[in-house]
């Protein structure tokens, strides 16, 4: 099974960091949603944001009309908070949807004025410390957008394999001026098999027997770099 995540670095500019609110025990509350506590899908505590929303379907009258019907509808998102400062907080959603805009208006009105959400993609670690703490990581997928093949020309690539992209395979490509778009590897250690790919996005899946030590290591990489100095 595949798990999807994406990480916020979330700031206010109030007399603490807004996981203070949510670690007192009494979840704050919003005029649209409320917070509760959940478990997460790697088994960690954390919360859910619910709301409520409606959705517009249209059917096929008595008549062979089409009418419109308006549908209330429940949506959630669970999600978790660490403390990364005084004021930032580190947010990681589990399994975004396309719309994740209800929670992040729910937090900034928990917080008040100030608020402010970036989010973190994972390209932009100097280092991924989990590919040096398995027995093997095999690069396995690799698009790139905006590749530079010649003045004025540019390109997108993708490469795949199953046994493996070693560091030679592709020096010349490599060259060239590029964005990388979405990168994956295959992890094995100590017989166990597991999965990590992440967009330009933010967009991280994480899949396979070694999903709890990816997710850890990737998570203290982010809290790592984003650390008061």
């Amino acid at each position: 099974m595949i798990a999807r995540y994406r990480w916020f670095r979330v700031e206010t500019s109030g007399v603490s960091a807004i996981c203070v609110e949510f670690a007192t025990g009494r979840l704050p509350r919003t005029d649209d949603g409320r917070f509760v506590h959940a478990q997460l899908p790697d088994g960690t505590p954390g919360f859910r944001y619910v709301w409520g929303s409606t959705i517009v379907v249209s059917r096929l009258g008595t008549r062979g009309n089409i009418e419109s019907e308006v549908i209330p509808t429940i949506s959630s998102i669970q999600f978790s908070l660490r403390s990364i400062g005084d004021q930032a907080t580190l947010l990681r959603i589990s399994e975004p949807g396309r719309n994740i805009r209800p929670l992040l208006a729910a937090l900034e009105s928990v917080s008040g004025f100030g608020f402010s959400c970036t989010p973190i993609v994972l390209s932009d670690l100097p280092n991924l410390s989990i590919l040096d703490e398995v027995d093997a990581a095999h690069l396995t997928g690799l698009k790139m957008t905006n590749v530079g093949v010649a003045p004025g020309v540019t390109g997108r690539m993708e490469f795949a394999s199953l046994l493996g992209i070693r560091d030679g395979d592709l020096a010349q490509v490599m060259a060239y001026a590029h964005r990388q778009e979405e990168v994956a590897y295959n992890l094995v250690h100590r017989g166990l098999r597991g999965q990590l790919s992440f967009a330009s996005r933010g967009l991280v899946r994480i899949g396979g027997a070694l999903a709890p030590r990816i997710l850890s290591f990737v998570e203290r990489d982010i809290l790592a770099l984003h650390a008061p100095r």
